[in-house]
């Protein structure tokens, strides 16, 4: 199975910077940067880097950069509805490097009363960046977006994707309406910046939750995840885990 990115322009196409690539092809520097181990009072400690929940989360998915360049400025309107830059200025005029690739804006009144939605400093417009990538996944596949959480462009970047499904086997696009992580007198976003992670996963396939209280102490440290030691111990697990499944299903 496969997940298809259209596009109008083959200059996303072609243009490595903008196309869409695998989550471990865009890692954040400080997953080669940080050192593997630190010292604290003499004592050896397994940094984030290799932490293998972070790993594989940053492994997962696809990046989509930005698009296009895309300039953001606060401004005011005056009496004659024209918009002048104003550092202090409660609404936002746009740019984009191309005409084909719009922003759109959405009234502060539809997310008024969900704090975390709320724009900053009265600012009265949302901001939704039309993606002209067209997002097809099979039958029963959606997408989940996300912001870049734990990339250095999250704390640069003014506006972020705000967490959504989109069920991409029959809806492709993929415009997402963004939270203002920041807001200055004038925002800069650069073409090629990482922007949005998306995750596809199987929408047919849910959990039914059940509540056991545990009684058996070997039980305990078999949920627990007790490791013989803290050297690649979870990994070790999860290749038994893999065999022992793979064996009971051939049985």
């Amino acid at each position: 199975m496969t997940i298809v990115f259209n596009v109008q322009s083959q200059t996303l196409i072609d243009d490595d910077r903008l196309r869409p690539k695998p989550a471990h092809e865009v890692l954040p520097n400080w997953k080669t940067e940080l050192p593997a181990k630190a010292v604290a009072d003499l004592v050896h400690y397994r940094t984030a880097r290799t932490c293998p929940a972070v790993h594989d989360y940053l492994h997962l998915g696809y990046v989509i950069p930005l698009w296009a360049d895309i300039r953001l400025e606060r401004v005011t309107m005056d009496a004659s509805g024209r918009a002048r830059l104003d550092p202090n200025g409660k609404h936002i005029h746009w740019q984009s490097s191309h005409a084909a690739f719009p922003v759109e804006f959405h009234g502060v009144d539809q997310v008024k009363g969900a704090k975390p939605l709320e724009p900053p400093f009265d600012i009265q417009q949302n901001v939704k960046p039309i993606c002209p990538w067209l997002v097809e996944t099979p039958p029963g596949w959606s997408i989940l977006v996300l912001p870049l959480v734990m990339h250095e462009t999250q704390r640069k970047l003014p506006i972020q994707p705000l967490p959504g499904v989109i069920n991409t086997d029959h809806w492709h696009q993929i415009h997402a309406p963004c939270g203002w992580a920041n807001v200055e007198p004038v925002m800069t976003m650069r073409a090629g910046t990482p922007f949005m992670h998306i995750i596809p996963f199987r929408r047919d396939e849910s959990l039914k939750a059940e509540f056991k209280l545990i009684t058996e102490q070997a039980r305990l440290a078999n949920l627990a995840g007790v490791l013989p030691d803290f050297s690649g111990s979870y990994r070790r697990q999860e290749k038994m885990a893999d065999k022992a499944r793979k064996t009971n299903t051939e049985d």
